[in-house]
């Protein structure tokens, strides 16, 4: 709260109540160019733009996204796409993170770096819901991310909506199953009408292939490891899909 009335106070910085969509961890920002498309006016945030600028693990990018938040118009949908390299699945053995131990191994810098995004997110989500504003958030199915302390504590606090989807019906190049969260009910009902299913046959006739590698290590245990630029282009979703339109 301190940190919002600061910025109110800062000269230097833009006022104008007039941000109807928010994107960040944009990536290559998708969303944003399908939002734009339908006439929106927004931002676009990820820290491939700018490593100075648009870290959120540095007070520069934090207090950049807390501002544009600061002014959105009520209505207006911002969308979360949290960092998954230490909450997804294929990462369990080297975050260890665990229904039991869900901040993981805290002394590994990519987990430490997820457990102090996801603190913050739940800061924007407080200040979403307090100036009327549609959130959603994505992770891959199975991420830990609904497993920390500051996420179950803010369920507590507000009404979540939650639901997942295929990446492949809205024509990314995998199938890919996700999960969302929302204040929206009818947001999601939309999305999952649209991409809560997919037949084999629909997977299969996908042109990106699988994006793990099976093998089994020296002692005969079955392992599986990343394929990176397939799953770097798993992501992709075309812009002309008005997923949040």
């Amino acid at each position: 709260m301190l940190l919002i009335l600061l910025l109110n106070f800062n000269a230097a910085i833009d006022h104008r109540q007039d941000v109807q969509f928010c994107e960040v961890f944009a990536g290559q920002g998708e969303v944003t160019k399908s939002l734009r498309a339908l006439g929106l006016k927004g931002t676009c945030h990820d820290i491939s733009y700018s490593h100075e600028y648009m870290d959120l693990t540095s007070t520069v990018g934090f207090l950049l996204v807390l501002n544009e938040l600061r002014r959105t118009v009520p209505g207006a949908i911002c969308v979360f796409a949290l960092c998954c390299n230490s909450f997804c699945r294929m990462s369990r053995s080297s975050s260890g993170r665990h229904v039991l131990f869900p901040l993981g191994f805290e002394d590994r810098a990519f987990v430490a770096q997820g457990n102090l995004l996801a603190p913050r997110l739940m800061l924007f989500l407080y200040l979403c819901n307090s100036r009327g504003v549609i959130w959603v958030v994505e992770q891959p199915e199975g991420s830990a991310f609904s497993l920390l302390p500051r996420w179950k504590e803010f369920i507590e606090y507000t009404t979540v909506f939650t639901t997942s989807f295929w990446m492949g019906a809205f024509q990314g190049p995998t199938a890919k199953r996700h999960r969302l969260w929302s204040n929206s009910r009818s947001l999601l009902q939309g999305i999952f009408q649209h991409g809560g299913y997919m037949s084999r046959a629909a997977m299969q006739a996908l042109p990106g292939g699988p994006l793990v590698k099976k093998y089994k290590d020296k002692n005969g245990i079955a392992r599986c490891t990343g394929l990176k630029e397939k799953l770097r282009q798993s992501q992709l979703l075309d812009s002309e899909v008005h997923m949040f339109g």
